[in-house]
């Protein structure tokens, strides 16, 4: 079989054909060709370096396309409407383009690549077509003025981070066909009211809903067998929330900061609470439990109003200690300096507010640093090297600290 070098005069890809058949079809876009024609398009353009890019548009430099991939829209235009020889929306090929305001996907298209609209920060309408299955990770992360979104039922997989800070989104529809909900998917969608996950969603991702501030209520299916950690803190506003007879796990922090919900029942099929699972649920007052899943470390911790246990007395008794609503443990810089309230911690303390707490990877570190710290002075905050150890370092960033200006005078925490 003699291959010979060709190229697809749609997509513009570098082929090796079969000369002695007539035709054939592109492995890249699909599209059918004249074996002859192939050869000798090549033939007079193997002066440009193929894997090759071919352009589309209105404008011949506004799309800049190679083997059926957007790798760049490079035009000016408010409303985009992509070429239907397009296969994938490539990786970051609109990121960042300020004047974006609305975009058409042809049926063409079966991805969206990462970051492929990031920051397109005036983009409000999307139009996503059936063909869509995966959408990628930070596909539209902090597109602050798109305000709906559907997303259609071939989708099976939204990517970590994919809406996160979406602040004007208010609605937006999972279809039946999606299994995954990424970490940080709908993170800080500051705006989401409600939201319905279907019935094939079998894991929700670690932030997944994370800081949707105004979510009221949220219908988890049966489907689901795993809530990620932090998956829903700080819904400050969410009042209702049924978790189904099939999760087995509810994930460290997973409710953490839910300020309005008042009841929760545990269902049957919980294996495992983890610690913090419900940490500062200030008006939580009642909690009951149908099974006898095995809890982590405080996970009702800061649940002020938590009066009622509906649960197996033995249940009760055996968790007595980590069911408890007060404070039991210090963090590291609590145990190092010996008090909550002193001037290198409220420096600390400003300094978790205030600079920390203003981005996402800050927030995550936080909650890091109080997932583990508690376990880390458990084993080891008695013992002189320990302290000794992080009262260096500790110092030392203090002292910087306040060479910036942050203060060491009394402080009580901010909410964020």
């Amino acid at each position: 079989m003699p291959l010979v070098a060709a190229k697809c005069s749609n997509c513009g890809a570098s082929l090796q054909v079969d000369s002695s058949k007539e035709a054939a079809v592109c492995q890249y876009c699909g599209t059918p060709y004249i074996t002859e024609k192939a050869i000798n398009y090549y033939n007079t353009t193997n002066n440009i370096n193929a894997n090759v890019v071919n352009i589309y548009g209105a404008n011949s430099t506004d799309f800049e396309i190679q083997a059926g991939i957007l790798i760049k829209y490079r035009g000016a235009s408010a409303d985009v409407v992509i070429p239907d020889t397009v296969r994938k929306i490539g990786d970051e090929s609109f990121k960042e383009l300020a004047g974006l305001t609305s975009v058409t996907i042809p049926d063409s298209v079966t991805e969206i690549g990462k970051s492929a609209f990031n920051k397109c920060i005036n983009l409000t309408t999307v139009t996503i077509p059936n063909s869509i299955r995966e959408i990628g990770p930070e596909a539209f992360w902090l597109c602050i003025s798109l305000t709906n979104i559907t997303i259609p039922n071939s989708v099976t997989e939204i990517g970590e981070m994919a809406f996160c800070y979406c602040k004007s989104l208010t609605n937006i529809t999972i279809p039946n066909g999606v299994t995954k909900i990424g970490d940080n998917a709908f993170a800080s969608c500051e705006s989401l009211t409600n939201i319905t996950i279907p019935n094939s969603v079998t894991e929700i991702g670690a932030w997944a809903f994370s800081h949707c501030k105004s979510l009221t209520n949220i219908t988890i299916p049966n489907s689901v067998t795993e809530i990620g950690e932090w998956a829903f803190s700080s819904c400050k506003s969410l009042t209702d929330i049924i978790i189904p007879n099939g999760v087995t796990e509810i994930g460290n922090t997973a409710f953490y900061e839910c300020e309005s919900l008042t009841n929760i029942t545990i269902p049957n099929s919980v294996k495992r609470i983890e610690y913090h699972a419900f940490c500062n649920c200030t008006s939580l007052e009642s909690v009951t439990v149908r099974g006898n899943p095995r809890i982590g470390e405080q996970p009702f911790l800061g649940c002020s109003k938590l009066t009622q246990f509906y649960a197996p007395e033995d249940w009760i008794k055996r968790n007595r200690r980590d069911l408890s609503t007060a404070k039991h443990y210090c963090y590291v810089a609590t145990c190092v300096y010996g008090s909550y309230d002193c001037p290198q911690v409220w420096t600390l303390r400003r300094y978790r507010d205030y600079t920390l707490a203003k981005t996402w990877y800050g927030r995550a570190f936080i909650r890091i640093y109080y997932t583990i710290s508690p376990t880390i002075v458990k084993w080891f905050g008695k013992t002189n090297w320990f302290r000794k150890f992080w009262r260096g370092k500790l110092d030392r960033m203090v002292e910087k600290l306040n060479a910036k200006g942050i203060k060491d005078t009394p402080y009580q925490d901010r909410r964020w």
